[in-house]
């Protein structure tokens, strides 16, 4: 009985330290937001500056009666903003002083209290960094193989009902057409050891895909995004600190497509047509040191250029791809790049710049064939009639069970020269 007794106490004491345990993480912060922006972490636009946060809990009626934000330097760990205890409900747009939204980067966390005033753990933290025009802006130059004025674009827009008359063929008959190449630009650089942090800021236009050191920054596709470029032209920000070589050569190297920034139809399918200029870059990247001195690399004339293996693109009219163009070392440092040519000083479009903070367009689900079908003899003229090209007997149809938004992606085995041609349509 003895025995029994002291089971049964420890098996109480137990229980109550257990409900003592449930009673103090009541109430749990996540979802931490600043500015709209939600993930560990985030780029901000310089200017007020709000955070929120959701709360989580097990027990239904639990609230908060009280908050504390506590906001550190993302390297010191000094601390910049430290609310203290705030007897508030309010979970959403708390505002953040002007010194933290004017710290460039930065880590903030939050702890609660619920209605038995029990304070929570303290959440998880965000890391912030505070994104202006000037970060891209400074010492840095927009890029190209052409200029608007020597390539004689117009200025304007045509929808395909212009495309006939003369006042159109005649302003487009003059045009340079390496204004519409997608081209290859590429600088090397030397960095020290001790880097702490490196950022790039870049606006590719029509859209980019940027490389280091053989490394794609960014998981980003159709970037930046579609803007009225000449009103606004978005330009995205990325941590590159690990892409980078201390110590060392590093490459930089990015391939320039068109997008609706500059829409030439060029004899393919088009809805329209307009240009804000040819394909051209602007780039800045800082390096900061442990020592604490800045290393900056921008774009200016001391880049080079050349045609990359896109030798066609438009966002209506699809894409030429020649593989024996590709330069897949082009963005390391010790690449060979003597057969380029320097780049020249573009005009730049008229719009304002600022930091991309929508989310960008990214791949979300690969989707196989779902079947393969043959094209039976007697579709060929019917099918040749409605793709305006003659198809040949040996064409496939790849069946993917579902209309999508996406683009093939195929790896083939051939001759050198061989060509290989994927239409794309709906039923």
């Amino acid at each position: 009985m003895a025995v029994r007794r002291r089971c049964w106490t420890m098996t109480a004491f137990v229980v109550i330290a257990f409900s003592s345990c449930v009673q103090r993480g009541d109430l749990r912060p996540e979802g931490l937001t600043c500015s709209y922006q939600q993930g560990a972490v985030v780029v901000c636009e310089e200017g007020d500056m709000s955070v929120r946060w959701r709360n989580v809990s097990e027990r239904n009626g639990a609230v908060q009666t009280a908050w504390q934000v506590v906001a550190l330097d993302a390297f010191s760990d000094d601390t910049l903003y430290d609310s203290r205890k705030r007897e508030q409900s309010d979970s959403q747009q708390c505002p953040l002083p002007m010194q933290v939204g004017g710290h460039r980067l930065f880590k903030w966390h939050v702890r609660v209290w619920d209605g038995n005033d029990e304070a929570s753990d303290w959440s998880e933290w965000q890391r912030v960094r505070v994104v202006g025009p000037q970060d891209i802006e400074d010492g840095s130059s927009w890029i190209g193989a052409i200029g608007k004025a020597a390539a004689h674009l117009p200025a304007g827009r045509w929808s395909n009902s212009d495309f006939k008359k003369e006042e159109f063929k005649a302003a487009w008959r003059v045009v340079d057409t390496l204004s519409a190449k997608s081209i290859l630009l590429r600088k090397a650089f030397e960095t020290r050891r001790g880097i702490v942090d490196a950022v790039v800021h870049v606006s590719g236009l029509g859209h980019y895909e940027l490389k280091i050191n053989g490394q794609r920054v960014g998981e980003d596709l159709f970037a930046p995004l579609w803007s009225e470029y000449d009103k606004t032209v978005y330009f995205n920000t990325y941590d590159v600190t690990s892409l980078l070589r201390e110590g060392g050569v590093n490459g930089v190297c990015a391939m320039l497509g068109n997008g609706f920034f500059n829409v030439q139809r060029q004899g393919r399918y088009s809805k329209l047509q307009t240009s804000f200029g040819p394909p051209q870059l602007r780039m800045r990247l800082e390096v900061a040191y442990a020592d604490g001195s800045r290393q900056v690399v921008v774009s200016d004339s001391t880049w080079r250029w050349d045609f990359s293996p896109v030798t066609f693109n438009s966002i209506y009219g699809g894409e030429s791809y020649d593989a024996r163009q590709e330069q897949p070392r082009a963005s390391q440092g010790d690449y060979d790049d003597r057969d380029w040519r320097p780049v020249v000083l573009t005009e730049g479009p008229a719009g304002r710049l600022r930091v991309q903070t929508a989310p960008g367009v990214r791949i979300m689900e690969h989707y196989p064939v779902s079947r393969w079908m043959s094209v039976s003899p007697d579709s060929l003229e019917e099918a040749s009639r409605r793709t305006k090209r003659t198809v040949d007997p040996s064409v496939m149809v790849a069946d993917m069970g579902q209309n999508l938004s996406g683009f093939p992606e195929i790896v083939v085995r051939g001759r050198k020269g061989d060509k290989v041609t994927l239409v794309v349509s709906e039923d």
